[in-house]
C-alpha cells in the first residue's frame, strides 16, 4: 500500500460538505425532518444557551429512541392498537433532541484537525469504527465533516495510488469475516431496527427462507415517519410492506443490497460501494447466500494498514 501518497494529503484537501448544526430545544421529529431535508445522516448538536457543540446525533439514535418507545407497548401487548401507537408517536414528535444524541452510544464527539494527514484520520475513523469526525479549525470552530462514505469515495477516486493492496481478493484479505445480521423478509419492521438497536449497526440484510440476499434496511429507513407520525404504525408490518412504502416500488426491484465474492479485489468492492453509495457490502457464494459482510471501516482498515 501506498502510504506515502495518504501521508501527503490533507484534511484541508478533501471537497467541504456544508455544516448543518441542530439546536438541542428542537424536538425529535424536528432533528429528523432536518436530517431528511439535507440529506444527511449526522448532524452537530448545539447547546441552545452556550451555542457550544454537545454531541452528534444521527440516525441510528433516532432508530434507537424510536425502539424504545414501543417497550412499554410491546409489554402491554397491544402493538395493534392504533391509538396506543399513536400516543407513542406523540413522544416522538415532542420530546427535544438533546436528550436522545448519543443514544445509540457510537457517535462520539472526536475531532480532527485540518493538518491532519488522510493516513492518520483513515486509522481513527477505522479502528474506532467512527462513523463520522468532524474537522475543527484553530478556534474549535467545526468546519467540515468527514464521513467513513467519504473516505472511500476519495479512495475509489485515487484507486491508481493505492498501490498493490487493491489487487488484492476479499478472501486474501480475510474481509467479510464478520457475522452477517438479517433479519428474515416476512417480519415485522420493529424487528429490524431492535437488532440494530440492540446490536449499535446501522443495517441489516434482509433475507428469505433460504438465506439468499434480498434486500437491506438501514438506520436512514426510518425518516419515512418523519412528515408524519401515524407512518409509525407500519412498523408492526412486514419488512415487505414496509419498504415497499420507503422506496414506493417493489423491493427486488428497487433496493437490492450490494453483494460481492471472496474472489473479487479490494478495488471492485471499492468501486461498488463508491458508485452504489452503500456503507456495506455482503459476502455472498455461489447460491447467492449470505456468508459475510463487509464494512466500510473494514475497506479503510484494510487500505491504512
Amino acid at each position: 500500500m501506498e502510504k506515502s501518497f495518504l501521508e501527503t494529503v490533507h484534511v484541508s484537501d478533501l471537497p467541504r460538505v456544508q455544516i448543518v448544526s441542530i439546536n438541542s430545544d428542537v424536538s425529535t421529529v424536528d432533528a429528523l425532518k432536518t436530517l431528511t431535508k439535507h440529506n444527511i445522516l449526522c448532524a452537530p448538536v448545539l447547546d441552545a444557551k452556550t451555542n457550544k457543540y454537545i454531541g452528534l446525533i444521527d440516525m441510528l439514535d433516532l432508530v434507537c429512541f424510536v425502539v424504545d418507545i414501543f417497550k412499554d407497548l410491546e409489554t402491554s401487548g397491544d402493538e395493534t392498537d392504533f391509538f396506543s401507537l399513536l400516543e407513542s408517536g406523540e413522544r416522538f414528535v415532542t420530546q427535544d433532541v438533546k436528550t436522545i444524541a448519543d443514544i445509540s452510544h457510537r457517535n462520539p464527539f472526536v475531532p480532527v484537525n485540518e493538518t491532519d494527514t488522510l493516513l492518520t484520520v483513515m486509522r481513527l475513523v477505522g479502528e474506532k469504527a467512527l462513523h463520522r469526525v468532524p474537522v475543527v479549525d484553530a478556534e474549535g470552530k467545526v468546519v467540515n465533516f468527514l464521513t467513513q462514505s467519504a473516505l472511500v469515495d476519495f479512495l475509489a477516486k485515487n484507486v491508481s495510488k493505492l498501490g498493490s493492496v487493491v489487487d488484492k481478493t476479499v478472501g486474501e484479505m480475510l474481509l467479510g469475516c464478520k457475522p452477517v445480521l438479517k433479519v428474515n423478509i416476512n417480519s415485522n419492521a420493529i424487528d429490524a431496527f431492535k437488532l440494530m438497536a440492540e446490536k449499535k449497526v446501522s443495517a441489516v440484510a434482509i433475507v428469505d427462507d433460504e438465506n439468499h440476499l434480498i434486500s437491506n434496511v438501514s438506520a436512514r429507513d426510518i425518516r419515512t415517519i418523519a412528515s408524519d407520525s401515524k407512518v409509525i404504525s407500519g412498523l408492526f408490518t412486514p419488512i415487505r410492506n414496509f419498504l415497499q412504502a420507503v422506496y414506493s416500488e417493489r423491493i427486488l426491484e428497487t433496493s437490492p443490497a450490494i453483494g460481492c465474492t471472496v474472489k473479487d479485489t479490494l478495488g471492485t468492492v471499492l468501486m461498488k460501494l463508491s458508485v452504489s453509495k452503500v456503507h456495506r457490502v455482503y459476502v455472498v457464494d455461489n447460491a447467492h447466500t449470505v456468508i459475510g459482510v463487509i464494512a466500510l471501516s473494514d475497506i479503510l482498515i484494510g487500505v491504512s494498514q
